[in-house]
């Protein structure tokens, strides 16, 4: 994570900003680091060993994969549903719903997620595009992305500055690199040489801030993996090596003792008819094989595996206890640990697209809108199965103690509350009585 604090007034130079993305080399190399974890190109691929001729078992065990995709499948699997608070304009969050729509949000949502929780922050762009609508886009990883605020307590963002290669020649493979930088009114082009940045050119970006999220992961800016990739490469490590002396037990040798006189020959053919003739009582055969003491090791990789989990947090979900037809209260507290650190992901994320929202209402408000980014509400759902006769038993007995509203909120196949109260209101039977008098003039109901 890549941040510096500034005097507000303070513009920055040419020079400063080619100085800071120079700044941010080793933040780069953590990142490409973190990444190639996840993607399984771990370190103990880059182990090698001086004689060729022993067994060299290079096993990846992707703990960063199984870490990150754990915790945003649980965080972002439900998708965020979002509502509209009293007072807010009617057409606000139909407009807004479109819109998320228009740039895939949900699955934006959830590949910014999946970066935080590799490299502890993701940032995203909105930009207007060709037909004025706005965008959202997550930056790559690969690009250098550089976050300036104000110095004061207020902390706003004053600058963000963007750098990445574009190739220039397809046959020699020649990069150039090109930085953007965004103020809270315009950005501003620049491509790099050998000696500065040449301004290329600037334009208005109409969103009266920096169009930047930035979506934290914690207040750290630390992946979920990153504290245990000592563990991960011990565990990698002791799985190769068990490798390796299994490779060693099968490659025994043969010791003959009394028999110094055995020839090549001899060898082929006691192997062939799979006889040995022994001289004499003082000639004697044995396998020379290296020793394993195979429950010391089984025991110590047991233990490495569960100090993973315990300390990133990510539960063992294949763990025989979670087989059981657990109740949700139960299933709960077996992932205390995990809710925790999602609760966390939870608030910085939410943050962000309170954020987002607000970029969005910033351009909105240009056609006298008038949006408050404060009156959209949103809710986020964990991706956990759920026992839905424990939760609609529980509706049944809170409601009429609770509004409809909150009771249906229980359900967790209900993601937006107030369409499904709008269903129900609409399957009402509407009832017509009439009735008729008798010859007696009694009414006669029908």
């Amino acid at each position: 994570m890549i941040e510096y604090r500034i005097n507000k007034d303070k513009e920055l130079t040419v020079d400063e900003i080619r100085q800071l993305i120079t700044n941010s080399a080793a933040e780069a190399a953590r990142r490409q680091y973190l990444h190639q974890q996840y993607d399984g190109k771990q370190d103990i691929l880059n182990r090698t060993v001086s004689d060729p001729t022993k067994p060299n078992n290079r096993l990846v065990n992707n703990y960063p994969a199984y870490i990150t995709d754990s915790y945003t499948g649980y965080f972002m699997g439900v998708p965020v549903t979002y509502k509209a608070a009293e007072g807010a304009p009617d057409d606000m969050l139909i407009e807004i719903k479109a819109l998320f729509d228009y740039n895939d949000e949900q699955s934006e949502n959830a590949e910014l997620a999946k970066e935080a929780s590799i490299t502890g922050d993701a940032y995203e762009l909105l930009y207007l595009d060709s037909d004025s609508n706005v965008r959202f886009t997550a930056l790559d990883y690969t690009e250098t992305c550089i976050a300036v605020y104000d110095a004061a307590l207020e902390g706003e963002m004053l600058y963000f500055i963007r750098a990445y290669d574009v190739l220039k020649d397809l046959f020699s493979n020649e990069k150039t690199q090109t930085v953007e930088v965004y103020d809270q009114k315009q950005v501003s082009y620049y491509t790099a040489d050998a000696a500065t940045l040449k301004l290329t050119g600037q334009r208005l970006h109409y969103f009266n801030d920096v169009p930047v999220v930035v979506y934290k992961n914690n207040k750290e800016g630390i992946g979920d993996f990153e504290r245990e990739m000592t563990l991960i490469n011990a565990y990698d490590k002791m799985q190769s090596d068990s490798a390796n002396d299994l490779e060693y037990f099968t490659d025994a040798y043969l010791v003959l003792r009394g028999l110094g006189g055995t020839t090549a020959e001899d060898v082929f053919a006691m192997k062939e008819q799979r006889v040995l003739s022994l001289s004499d009582a003082d000639s004697h055969a044995e396998w020379l094989i290296k020793q394993i003491n195979d429950t010391y090791i089984e025991n110590l990789k047991n233990r490495i595996d569960d100090d993973i989990h315990k300390f990133s947090k990510c539960p063992k979900l294949t763990d025989e206890s979670f087989a059981n037809n657990l109740s949700g209260i139960a299933i709960k507290y077996k992932l205390i640990g995990f809710e925790n650190v999602t609760s966390v992901k939870e608030r910085y994320f939410k943050k962000a697209l309170q954020r987002r929202i607000e970029l969005i209402c910033n351009v909105q408000n240009l056609f006298a809108k008038n949006y408050d980014y404060t009156m959209i509400d949103m809710t986020f759902t964990r991706n956990i199965p759920v026992n839905a006769t424990e939760a609609a038993d529980m509706v049944n007995k809170i409601t009429g103690v609770v509004s409809r509203e909150t009771a249906l909120g229980q359900l967790p196949f209900v993601t937006d509350v107030e369409d499904e109260i709008s269903k129900i209101d609409s399957e009402k039977p509407t009832y017509e009585i009439a009735y008729q008098e008798d010859d007696e003039g009694q009414p006669v109901f029908k």
